[in-house]
């Protein structure tokens, strides 16, 4: 037998003989007080007798008392002797039950101690039941990244393959067709070759500038549509019926109103420059349409040698007044980037500021422009939003610019035509009044902003394969699969934005956000001005 088997056989006998110690205790005590009892009814007896019998018969029971008080006498001494007995046998029972406990103690705190161990242990095996599941669970995830990880290299290798196998068929169709060119050239002056490699040179930097633009103008109109956003869900003026606060609230729409004066004194600078802008290219795209009417007459008049000169010498000239207009288009984006503060920024823009707009950084700079332009579209629609849920809270004074700013557009599209026609109809070389046309139009010419879905074929699209030729060398850029890529860019743009919730600027504008009372224009497509 164990020994935890043999102790607690030895605890059950102990408990057995400590019951029985218990009973017969109790035994000899209701013995004794039975006793007690019996005396006490003995000495009322006694009493009894004394006072209620007659001389005679007192002596008889008098007699008859002592001789019972003898016998009770003996019976109480024999009952003291065993209370004497049982007294000193419980108090051997009580030194037994005290040794008892004395050895149980111990038993009893590694009862105690076992019972935490086990505790501690069911804890810590909890623990690592939560930790190893973890593990699985964490293993497992590692898992999926890892075969997902496989699966995403295995698909870039194979894209980067055929990436590669298409650049190389590029490759070798541009060697023969350099070689083709190459024959075709031997046969010409060194100086023609110098020319057409010039202007070859020219085209394809001026090409890259043009995209450049184009790329950095969609980037604006999103950054314009982020600004709005961002202004609906920042300004606003509340006021709380039960803590009214006049003053912080005259306050607030008081420096409201000014922020509001500024933006549209920003806006309208804004608007003037675009409605420029535009008009110069409207302006510039008829010259080029009539210079290469004359070009194309010119070159049926000479034939030979001397017509491919005069030729190339025009194209210089064209290329050389693009690149001026470039130019000046990138001086008008820098003045544009230091008017909104873009310079500022910590990063890139004191970068940018640093290194100026060109072929290089007009990207960067329109990207700054665009998160600056979101900003202020973000604020503005906010303030619209507070103004016209707050107008009635607000006790000023009517304020024409900001009525105007909260008015929908009404007659945007007839001073747009408007200055169309007189754009129109000014004569070649004869400066185009902007200011006086857009005068009524300036606020509302949002709606003539180009959108994503607006865009139109690049120059030369439309030309016969025969007449565009191949400018490109090879080692320069594909244009071609440039523009795939940044309409790609802009696919990828727009869906990030629908799924934020972030209208763009032809959708804020539309009738869905005016009242049916206000009239909606419709101005044309503006995306020839963007060519």
């Amino acid at each position: 037998m164990s020994a935890s088997e043999l102790s607690a056989e030895k605890r059950k006998g102990m408990e057995r003989l400590l019951d029985n110690y218990q009973t017969t205790f109790a035994r000899e005590t209701l013995l004794s007080e039975q006793y007690d009892a019996e005396l006490v009814n003995v000495k009322n007896q006694l009493a009894k007798v004394v006072t209620g019998t007659p001389p005679n018969r007192i002596t008889a029971e008098l007699a008859h008392a002592e001789r019972t008080k003898a016998k009770l006498e003996r019976r109480v001494g024999g009952f003291e002797e065993k209370l004497n007995e049982l007294d000193t046998y419980n108090e051997k029972l009580v030194a037994m039950i005290s040794g008892l406990r004395k050895q149980r103690e111990p038993h009893l705190q590694s009862v105690k101690h076992t019972a935490f161990e086990l505790g501690r242990l069911a804890t810590e095996m909890n623990l690592l039941k939560a930790a190893c599941h973890k593990a699985l669970d964490e293993r497992e995830r590692s898992v999926d990244m890892l075969r997902r990880a496989q699966e995403e290299s295995i698909r870039d290798a194979a894209d980067f393959e055929a990436h590669r196998q298409a650049l190389k068929l590029e490759s070798e169709e541009l060697d023969s067709s350099i070689k083709d060119t190459e024959a075709i050239l031997e046969g010409k002056s060194e100086k023609v070759k110098r020319v057409q490699c010039r202007a070859m040179r020219e085209s394809r930097r001026q090409r890259e500038k043009y995209e450049v633009r184009f790329g950095y103008l969609r980037s604006q109109l999103e950054g314009l549509e982020n600004d709005f956003g961002k202004l609906q869900s920042i300004v606003g003026v509340r006021m709380d019926p039960q803590n009214p606060q006049p003053k912080e609230i005259i306050q607030t729409f008081a420096e409201k109103e000014r922020r509001v004066a500024s933006l549209q004194t920003y806006w309208e600078l804004q608007n003037d420059e675009i409605h420029q802008m535009q008009h110069e290219v409207h302006h510039m795209e008829r010259k080029a349409e009539r210079a290469a009417e004359v070009s194309a007459a010119h070159d049926a008049r000479i034939n030979g040698t001397q017509g491919k000169q005069l030729s190339v010498a025009d194209e210089e000239i064209g290329m050389a007044k693009a690149l001026t207009q470039f130019e000046a288009v990138c001086e008008r984006i820098g003045v544009m980037f230091l008017l909104c503060d873009c310079d500022k920024e910590p990063t890139a823009g004191a970068f940018l500021a640093s290194k100026g707009c060109s072929t290089s950084t007009i990207l960067e700079y329109m990207s700054c422009l665009s998160a600056a332009i979101d900003d202020a579209s973000r604020h503005a629609k906010a303030l619209r939003v507070a103004a016209r849920s707050h107008r009635s809270s607000a006790s000023r004074k009517p304020n024409e610019s900001i009525d105007g700013f909260l008015r929908g557009p009404s007659s945007v599209a007839a001073a747009a035509a408007a200055a169309q026609a007189l754009a129109a109809g000014a004569p070649d070389g004869a400066p185009v009044d902007v200011t006086d046309a857009s005068a009524e139009a300036r606020r509302q010419l949002i709606e003539e902003l180009p959108s994503l879905k607006d865009m139109g074929p690049d120059e030369g699209d439309g030309d016969d394969s025969g007449q565009k030729g191949r400018t490109t060398r090879k080692g320069s850029i594909d244009t071609e699969k440039r523009d795939v890529a940044i309409a790609s860019w802009v696919v990828r743009q727009q869906a990030v934005r629908e799924a934020k919730g972030v209208g763009n600027t032809r959708e804020y504008y539309s009738e869905r956000k005016w009242t049916p009372a206000l009239e909606d224009p419709k101005p044309g497509p503006p995306s020839a001005s963007l060519r």
